[in-house]
């Protein structure tokens, strides 16, 4: 069975926070795979008081239904911009941005034969609060982005639809007053049919986001639920 596959503009990972050096694509295509990057937010400007950093780019990506006997889509959020630090005795320090939430679909109809599809989607993480100045307020955490994913395979053989959705991480926070960000909450759906009497299979992993730590006297940031269908 020939797979076709394109691959759409990836960006230059490195450690975390991402780092994406090209413009990012979402969309519906006509093709096996559809990949999405949110671009990361723009961080905070240091002052009196610190300022807030950017959100994380949202999106998503959707592939098929289609010619192709398996269609993948994979989202990853935008990671939040740090929030900007006090620079003076009492400045309070900016919030970090929202973690970017993503959606991410596949959908693969073939009743002549066998079926797969895959969706992947992960939450941007929270922007990390800024530092304040001696005496000021800490910047909170952004909140870790949601993260959503769908699958679903009709086929007249083997069939196979797997969806995996992992929240973003709340960012971390800093001094006295502030507090984490909260993970990003998920939700995964997997569906699968053959029409056949092949096997069909349907997988659904959910895992929310964790909270983002408190330091030198930051409350941490609270963890998210998770929801999944299959």
């Amino acid at each position: 069975m020939e797979r076709k596959k394109l691959v759409s503009l990836r960006g230059c990972l490195t450690a975390l926070p991402m780092v994406l050096m090209l413009p990012a694509f979402a969309g519906t295509a006509q093709s096996a795979t559809v990949d999405f990057f949110g671009i990361n937010g723009l961080p905070g400007v240091d002052g009196s008081p610190g300022t807030a950093g950017g959100a994380g780019q949202s999106g998503g990506a959707s592939a098929g239904p289609n010619a192709d006997a398996s269609n993948s889509a994979t989202a990853y959020g935008g990671t939040g911009g740090a929030g900007g630090s006090g620079q003076n005795p009492g400045d309070n320090a900016g919030a970090g941005g929202q973690g970017g939430d993503v959606t991410a679909s596949a959908t693969t109809a073939n009743p002549a034969g066998d079926g797969e599809a895959y969706a992947s989607s992960t939450g941007g993480n929270g922007g990390y609060g800024g530092y304040p100045g001696t005496g000021g307020t800490g910047g909170n955490g952004g909140n870790g982005g949601s993260a959503t994913s769908n699958s679903s395979v009709t086929s007249g053989g083997y069939s196979n639809a797997v969806s995996r959705a992992t929240g973003g991480t709340g960012g971390w926070a800093y001094g006295a007053g502030a507090q984490g960000g909260m993970g990003g909450a998920v939700d995964a759906n997997a569906t699968s049919t053959s029409t056949g009497g092949g096997y069909a299979y349907a997988t659904a992993f959910a895992q929310g986001g964790r909270g983002g730590g408190g330091y030198y006297g930051a409350n941490g940031g609270d963890g998210a639920s998770a929801a999944l269908t299959d």
